[in-house]
């Protein structure tokens, strides 16, 4: 079990990324009249990473695509229609048949926000635009498909902007504002939403929709919530495939600690099979966390052990450096003393010579000394 750098954003990436749960997600956030305009049972879930022209990807949180309702009997009919006809009005026939085919697509593009992002729009554009590039570039032939934005919101403040000329300045002359891009997105805005308009059914729905409102804010909402649905529809709420992934998420985003948390289970659930999976994965995320902290704890101590063994070694070897130094020092002082002693005696014994009256050459090789440094002594015994 990992523990998540950002909880919210994967939450709902992994959990949402089922068609059946977007599908109903869809359903209850956009307008009747739009959702009746589609085949949600033909959603399909697309990857959500878009390149752009300077090759940096981008990262959309869901991205797919649906069918319009009604559209798929249209295309058979008008295929049937086509193969019935001449080759010339064939060939005309398969060409609208490929349009229509086209245009019988809408891709969803789903953008969730925990916090408010005043930009959000102006990213939701971006994307859109990518989307139809990468689309123009696939199949230059055929129509754009529409998108549909969705924002989810659950942050702070309760308000949150959906239309994208409220980027741009209020007071613009009416001139102007004809080229503002008149775009705007759905919104679910959980914040503001009331709590009993939180839908009760499908269950996966409703209890997302409740961890995402109140887990980080007041996590016993959540649970007494989760409560109440695993009253209604018994073990189904924890054997759903996303439960994991539910439980982990509401004990991440809690303000408490993981075994504050257990504390706060055990006084508000009543279901015991609720009560055990919540408790089981806040233990687990004890032990991981003591796993963690041990594994940084060993980094911690080999680091300060290798700074303090790379001082103490700084410190031996200046300590040895100075006794080598010493000594070394010492024995070269006792040579260079030696050598100055056989020099001072070598031009005694060539003075003493000097005074006898010996040559420059015959005391040069008694001493040793050259017979240039006799002569210097020569003459300094003169002056």
């Amino acid at each position: 079990m990992d523990i998540p750098k950002h909880p919210h954003d994967e939450f709902f990436r992994l959990y949402f990324k089922r068609p059946e749960l977007l599908a109903s997600l869809l359903e209850f956030s956009l307008p009747p009249e739009l959702t009746a305009t589609l085949d949600l049972t033909t959603l399909e879930v697309e990857e959500g990473t878009h390149i752009d022209e300077h090759l940096r990807e981008h990262l959309s949180d869901l991205a797919a695509t649906v069918e319009l309702a009604g559209r798929s009997d249209d295309a058979t009919t008008g295929a049937a229609s086509a193969s019935a006809a001449t080759a010339n009005d064939a060939t005309a026939s398969a060409a609208s048949a490929s349009a229509a085919t086209a245009s019988a697509k809408v891709y969803i593009l789903v953008e969730h926000k925990s916090y408010k992002d005043p930009w959000a729009l102006l990213q939701l554009l971006r994307y859109m635009v990518q989307i139809w590039s990468e689309q123009r570039k696939a199949k230059p032939a055929e129509p754009l498909m529409p998108i549909i934005p969705l924002v989810v919101y659950h942050g702070t403040p309760r308000t949150v902007g959906r239309s994208f000329a409220e980027l741009f300045p209020g007071d613009l002359p009416e001139p102007l504002r004809a080229y503002i891009p008149r775009f705007a997105a759905e919104l679910l805005n959980l914040t503001a939403l009331p709590d009993a308009e939180i839908p009760q059914a499908p269950a996966p729905l409703s209890a997302a929709l409740w961890a995402m409102k109140y887990a980080r804010t007041q996590t016993e909402k959540t649970l007494a919530a989760l409560d109440r649905l695993a009253a209604t529809v018994g073990k189904a709420l924890v054997e759903q495939q996303g439960f994991d992934i539910l439980k982990l998420y509401i004990v991440q985003a809690s303000p408490y600690e993981p075994s504050e948390f257990i504390d706060m289970v055990n006084r508000v659930l009543q279901t015991a099979m609720l009560r055990e999976e919540a408790v089981g994965t806040a233990e687990k995320l004890i032990e991981q966390g003591k796993r963690e902290g041990l594994r940084e704890g060993i980094r911690r101590g080999v680091d300060r052990g290798r700074q303090e063994g790379r001082q103490e070694g700084k410190r031996e070897g200046l300590q040895e450096g100075l006794q080598e130094g010493k000594r070394e020092g010492l024995q070269e002082g006792l040579e260079k003393g030696r050598q100055v002693g056989v020099q001072e005696q070598r031009e005694h014994t060539a003075r003493e010579l000097l005074a006898r009256g010996l040559s420059a050459a015959e005391i040069a090789q008694v001493t040793g000394l050259s017979e240039g440094e006799v002569r210097a002594l020569a003459e300094q015994s003169q002056t």
